[in-house]
């Protein structure tokens, strides 16, 4: 069923159906992320979960330095133009239109907060890495969220094996499940 969320009984069943049957029609996705990943980091990973990330296929030292590039152009381009982009910074500006003095100095103080918020979460940083999964896979994800019990925002890198998304849904561009 589809539509869990109309079901009565047994939701999580049909819930798991429902992600059971997403991640086998989206298999290949996998496989080729898994692939791109290997050409850039020039190693023979397992996969993109935390328990496989840092282990190699092959067991022995001789095994995987055979199947290493000499020169890996995939990574020197990538991380060049993650390189050059990261210079910008792009920050979100408050403004004011036709705005008295204590409008405009909200405005300048809303900014600082950003700018301050910014800084805490590392969001530049984490952008750059993001950048470069979107130059490796296609897409980059930066997670937003609220921490609650400290009262700030939060940010995260997510890889993009660790989404799910159904492709019907997601046809054009804004999926109601994720």
């Amino acid at each position: 069923n589809w539509t869990w969320w109309t079901v009565d009984e047994d939701k999580h069943q049909h819930v798991f159906a429902w992600v059971k049957a997403i991640e086998e029609d989206q298999a290949h996705r996998k496989t080729y992320n898994l692939k791109y990943l290997r050409l850039y980091m020039n190693r023979e990973i397992v996969g993109t979960t935390a328990h496989t990330y840092s282990h190699t296929s092959h067991g022995g030292y001789s095994d995987s330095i055979l199947n290493r590039i000499t020169l890996n152009v995939i990574k020197s381009c990538t991380d060049s133009i993650a390189a050059k982009i990261s210079k910008n910074r792009p920050r979100p500006l408050f403004l004011t239109t036709k705005g008295d003095y204590s409008l405009k100095r909200k405005a300048q103080k809303l900014t600082q907060y950003i700018d301050g918020a910014f800084d805490h979460a590392n969001v530049y940083d984490k952008a750059q890495q993001v950048f470069v999964d979107s130059c490796i896979w296609g897409t980059g994800v930066l997670k937003v969220y609220p921490d609650y019990e400290r009262g700030e925002v939060c940010v995260e890198r997510v890889i993009i094996d660790e989404l799910l998304i159904d492709d019907l849904e997601s046809i054009y561009g804004q999926p109601t499940q994720i």
